[in-house]
Protein backbone atom coordinates (compact mmCIF):
# COMPACT_ATOMS: atom_id res chain seq x y z
CA UNK A 1 0.00 0.00 0.00
CA UNK A 2 1.47 3.39 -0.95
CA UNK A 3 1.73 6.11 1.53
CA UNK A 4 -1.56 7.91 0.70
CA UNK A 5 -3.28 4.92 1.02
CA UNK A 6 -2.17 4.47 4.34
CA UNK A 7 -2.88 8.13 5.25
CA UNK A 8 -6.50 7.36 3.54
CA UNK A 9 -7.03 4.54 5.80
CA UNK A 10 -5.99 6.29 8.92
CA UNK A 11 -8.47 9.56 8.08
CA UNK A 12 -11.52 7.02 7.68
CA UNK A 13 -10.14 5.38 11.04
CA UNK A 14 -10.33 8.33 12.67
CA UNK A 15 -13.76 9.50 10.77
CA UNK A 16 -15.12 6.01 11.84
CA UNK A 17 -14.02 6.67 15.81
CA UNK A 18 -15.46 10.00 15.93
CA UNK A 19 -18.98 9.03 14.33
CA UNK A 20 -19.19 5.91 16.79
CA UNK A 21 -18.54 8.44 19.48
CA UNK A 22 -21.80 10.91 18.19
CA UNK A 23 -24.22 8.17 17.33
CA UNK A 24 -23.21 5.37 19.60
CA UNK A 25 -26.68 4.92 20.70
CA UNK A 26 -28.50 4.41 16.95
CA UNK A 27 -28.20 1.01 16.11
CA UNK A 28 -28.05 1.90 11.88
CA UNK A 29 -24.84 3.11 12.81
CA UNK A 30 -23.79 -0.31 14.26
CA UNK A 31 -22.71 -1.84 11.08
CA UNK A 32 -20.80 1.16 9.38
CA UNK A 33 -19.27 1.58 12.77
CA UNK A 34 -17.59 -1.59 13.19
CA UNK A 35 -16.15 -2.27 9.22
CA UNK A 36 -14.58 1.20 9.63
CA UNK A 37 -13.28 0.09 13.31
CA UNK A 38 -12.18 -3.44 11.43
CA UNK A 39 -10.19 -0.74 8.66
CA UNK A 40 -8.61 1.54 11.50
CA UNK A 41 -7.41 -1.20 13.31
CA UNK A 42 -6.16 -3.16 10.17
CA UNK A 43 -4.53 0.25 8.56
CA UNK A 44 -2.86 0.31 12.35
CA UNK A 45 -1.53 -3.31 12.15
CA UNK A 46 -0.27 -2.60 8.96
CA UNK A 47 1.38 0.80 9.71
CA UNK A 48 2.90 -1.56 12.50
CA UNK A 49 4.36 -4.37 10.38
CA UNK A 50 5.80 -1.46 7.40
CA UNK A 51 7.75 0.45 10.30
CA UNK A 52 9.14 -3.00 11.42
CA UNK A 53 9.74 -3.89 7.91
CA UNK A 54 11.58 -0.81 7.11
CA UNK A 55 13.33 -1.14 10.65
CA UNK A 56 14.68 -4.59 9.60
CA UNK A 57 15.33 -3.80 6.58
CA UNK A 58 17.54 -0.99 7.74
CA UNK A 59 19.54 -3.51 10.46
CA UNK A 60 19.95 -5.98 8.16
CA UNK A 61 21.74 -3.40 5.57
CA UNK A 62 23.89 -2.30 8.43
CA UNK A 63 24.50 -6.39 9.03
CA UNK A 64 25.28 -6.67 5.13
CA UNK A 65 27.79 -4.19 5.17
CA UNK A 66 29.43 -5.11 8.60
CA UNK A 67 29.24 -8.65 6.92
CA UNK A 68 31.13 -7.45 4.24
CA UNK A 69 33.72 -5.67 6.19
CA UNK A 70 34.45 -9.29 7.87
CA UNK A 71 34.92 -11.28 4.89
CA UNK A 72 37.43 -8.89 4.22
CA UNK A 73 38.92 -8.66 7.28
CA UNK A 74 39.32 -12.29 7.32
CA UNK A 75 40.02 -12.78 3.47
CA UNK A 76 43.37 -10.47 4.28
CA UNK A 77 44.04 -12.53 7.85
CA UNK A 78 44.05 -15.50 5.56
CA UNK A 79 46.72 -14.12 2.92
CA UNK A 80 48.64 -13.05 5.87
CA UNK A 81 48.83 -16.97 7.55
CA UNK A 82 49.26 -18.41 4.28
CA UNK A 83 52.42 -16.42 3.57
CA UNK A 84 53.63 -17.33 7.41
CA UNK A 85 53.22 -21.24 6.46
CA UNK A 86 55.00 -20.73 3.29
CA UNK A 87 58.05 -18.89 4.87
CA UNK A 88 57.70 -21.56 7.67
CA UNK A 89 58.01 -24.28 4.64
CA UNK A 90 60.76 -22.20 3.16
CA UNK A 91 62.71 -22.05 6.63
CA UNK A 92 62.11 -25.49 8.22
CA UNK A 93 64.90 -27.65 6.37
CA UNK A 94 67.57 -24.79 7.00
CA UNK A 95 66.32 -24.57 10.54
CA UNK A 96 66.16 -28.49 11.01
CA UNK A 97 69.77 -27.81 9.47
CA UNK A 98 71.15 -25.67 12.19
CA UNK A 99 69.39 -28.13 15.08
CA UNK A 100 71.75 -30.50 13.73
CA UNK A 101 74.76 -28.26 13.21
CA UNK A 102 74.57 -26.64 16.59
CA UNK A 103 73.81 -30.63 18.17
CA UNK A 104 77.57 -31.53 16.31
CA UNK A 105 79.21 -28.75 17.68
CA UNK A 106 77.77 -29.45 21.13
CA UNK A 107 79.06 -32.59 21.09
CA UNK A 108 82.17 -32.26 19.80
CA UNK A 109 82.77 -29.36 22.41
CA UNK A 110 81.88 -31.77 25.20
CA UNK A 111 84.93 -34.60 23.69
CA UNK A 112 87.56 -31.87 23.27
CA UNK A 113 86.45 -30.76 26.74
CA UNK A 114 87.13 -33.51 27.92
CA UNK A 115 90.41 -34.69 25.80
CA UNK A 116 92.32 -31.35 27.13
CA UNK A 117 91.10 -32.27 30.92
CA UNK A 118 92.88 -35.18 30.54
CA UNK A 119 95.77 -33.89 28.62
CA UNK A 120 96.25 -31.09 31.58
CA UNK A 121 96.30 -34.33 34.07
CA UNK A 122 99.20 -35.58 31.42
CA UNK A 123 101.17 -32.41 31.82
CA UNK A 124 100.97 -32.26 35.13
CA UNK A 125 102.20 -35.44 35.80
CA UNK A 126 105.03 -35.20 32.75
CA UNK A 127 107.27 -32.76 33.40
CA UNK A 128 108.01 -30.45 29.98
CA UNK A 129 110.91 -28.40 29.53
CA UNK A 130 109.74 -24.30 29.29
CA UNK A 131 111.19 -24.01 26.15
CA UNK A 132 107.91 -25.44 24.84
CA UNK A 133 105.92 -22.55 25.18
CA UNK A 134 105.29 -19.56 22.82
CA UNK A 135 106.96 -17.16 25.01
CA UNK A 136 110.28 -18.73 24.93
CA UNK A 137 110.47 -19.01 21.59
CA UNK A 138 109.66 -15.69 21.10
CA UNK A 139 112.64 -14.29 24.05
CA UNK A 140 115.11 -16.43 21.49
CA UNK A 141 113.30 -14.89 18.30
CA UNK A 142 114.34 -11.56 20.19
CA UNK A 143 117.53 -12.66 20.36
CA UNK A 144 118.09 -13.33 17.17
CA UNK A 145 116.98 -10.04 15.77
CA UNK A 146 119.62 -8.02 18.52
CA UNK A 147 122.22 -10.02 17.15
CA UNK A 148 121.45 -9.15 13.78
CA UNK A 149 120.84 -5.41 14.60
CA UNK A 150 124.50 -5.50 16.04
CA UNK A 151 125.79 -7.20 13.13
CA UNK A 152 124.91 -4.59 10.78
CA UNK A 153 127.23 -1.22 12.17
CA UNK A 154 129.69 -3.96 11.87
CA UNK A 155 129.10 -4.49 8.17
CA UNK A 156 128.87 -0.63 7.38
CA UNK A 157 132.54 0.03 9.22
CA UNK A 158 133.85 -3.33 7.55
CA UNK A 159 132.58 -1.54 4.10
CA UNK A 160 134.11 1.71 5.26
CA UNK A 161 138.04 -0.28 5.36
CA UNK A 162 137.77 -0.41 2.01
CA UNK A 163 138.43 3.41 1.42
CA UNK A 164 141.84 2.76 3.75
CA UNK A 165 145.36 4.95 3.16
CA UNK A 166 147.62 2.71 1.44
CA UNK A 167 149.15 1.75 4.85
CA UNK A 168 149.04 -1.97 3.99
CA UNK A 169 149.72 -3.45 7.69
CA UNK A 170 147.33 -0.96 9.41
CA UNK A 171 144.51 -1.39 7.26
CA UNK A 172 144.86 -5.29 7.44
CA UNK A 173 144.74 -5.44 11.08
CA UNK A 174 141.67 -3.47 11.23
CA UNK A 175 139.91 -5.57 8.53
CA UNK A 176 140.89 -8.61 10.26
CA UNK A 177 139.63 -6.88 13.54
CA UNK A 178 136.23 -5.95 11.93
CA UNK A 179 135.96 -9.92 10.55
CA UNK A 180 136.18 -11.49 13.16
CA UNK A 181 133.74 -9.25 15.15
CA UNK A 182 131.10 -10.01 12.67
CA UNK A 183 131.89 -13.90 12.36
CA UNK A 184 131.65 -13.75 16.12
CA UNK A 185 128.10 -12.07 15.57
CA UNK A 186 127.35 -14.86 12.44
CA UNK A 187 128.26 -17.42 14.42
CA UNK A 188 126.08 -16.35 17.80
CA UNK A 189 123.13 -15.58 15.54
CA UNK A 190 123.59 -19.33 14.13
CA UNK A 191 124.04 -20.90 16.78
CA UNK A 192 120.54 -19.01 18.33
CA UNK A 193 118.85 -20.17 15.41
CA UNK A 194 120.33 -23.96 15.88
CA UNK A 195 119.33 -24.21 18.90
CA UNK A 196 115.82 -22.84 18.52
CA UNK A 197 115.31 -25.50 15.74
CA UNK A 198 116.44 -28.15 17.61
CA UNK A 199 114.66 -27.44 20.80
CA UNK A 200 111.65 -26.92 18.53
CA UNK A 201 112.30 -30.75 17.25
CA UNK A 202 113.32 -31.64 20.90
CA UNK A 203 109.34 -30.17 22.08
CA UNK A 204 107.38 -32.14 18.98
CA UNK A 205 108.81 -35.47 19.98
CA UNK A 206 107.39 -34.96 23.52
CA UNK A 207 104.31 -33.85 22.58
CA UNK A 208 104.14 -36.52 20.16
CA UNK A 209 105.51 -39.04 22.91
CA UNK A 210 102.41 -37.04 24.80
CA UNK A 211 99.47 -38.05 22.35
CA UNK A 212 100.70 -41.35 22.04
CA UNK A 213 100.64 -41.96 25.57
CA UNK A 214 97.01 -40.09 25.95
CA UNK A 215 95.69 -42.44 22.53
CA UNK A 216 96.70 -45.66 24.88
CA UNK A 217 95.39 -44.44 28.06
CA UNK A 218 91.76 -43.86 26.25
CA UNK A 219 92.19 -47.62 25.01
CA UNK A 220 92.82 -49.41 28.29
CA UNK A 221 89.43 -50.75 29.07
CA UNK A 222 87.34 -48.40 32.16
CA UNK A 223 87.21 -51.47 34.40
CA UNK A 224 90.85 -52.25 34.34
CA UNK A 225 92.04 -48.47 35.38
CA UNK A 226 89.10 -48.88 37.76
CA UNK A 227 90.61 -52.42 39.34
CA UNK A 228 94.06 -50.47 39.24
CA UNK A 229 92.62 -47.84 41.51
Amino acid sequence: MSQSGRMSLKTLASLALLLGTKNGSTSRSLPVFSLLLGIAEQSQALSAAIDANTEEKRLLSRLLVKTKKAQTNASNLQRCLDGVLDQVALQTPQMNKNAQETDFVKLKCKEYGKINKELKGYQSKVPLDSSIYHGYLVKKAEEVRIIKEKMKPIKTKLEGYHTLPPDISQARVKVEEAKMQLNLSRTQSKMLVTLANTQLIINGCMLYQLEKTSESYRMIPRGLLDTGK
